[in-house]
């Protein structure tokens, strides 16, 4: 897909044929099964999950060069995880706005 060739109408259908629905995004799914139990994954898998969904939807447009793709990174993963208020571990208490340890968010 092209972007820069389409209307945005064209591009929104080309990439995704429904509205709740990305082209080929099954097949990753189990190409990768990112899940232990599809009924009850884990936070960590449904990270990775996001990730490698966030990465086939760059490639449908081209943006497959190692810059464009989204790499696994505590720093970003954790202080997200934290912000859940579930989490509730002493880790997650001593997490500062930049990710590393420090006083409370």
């Amino acid at each position: 897909y092209n972007p820069s060739q389409m209307t945005n109408s064209e591009f929104v259908d080309a990439i995704c044929p429904g509205v709740d629905r990305i082209w080929g995004i099954r097949e990753v799914f189990y190409q990768h099964n990112p899940f232990t139990d599809n009924a009850n994954p884990t936070k960590a898998e449904v990270d990775e999950w996001h990730r490698i969904a966030l990465n086939h939807v760059r490639a449908l447009v081209g943006y497959t060069s190692a810059d464009r793709q989204v790499q696994k990174d505590t720093c970003i993963f954790l202080p997200v995880r934290c912000g859940d208020r579930s989490v509730g571990s002493a880790l997650c208490g001593t997490l500062n706005t930049q990710g590393t340890l420090g006083r409370r968010m």
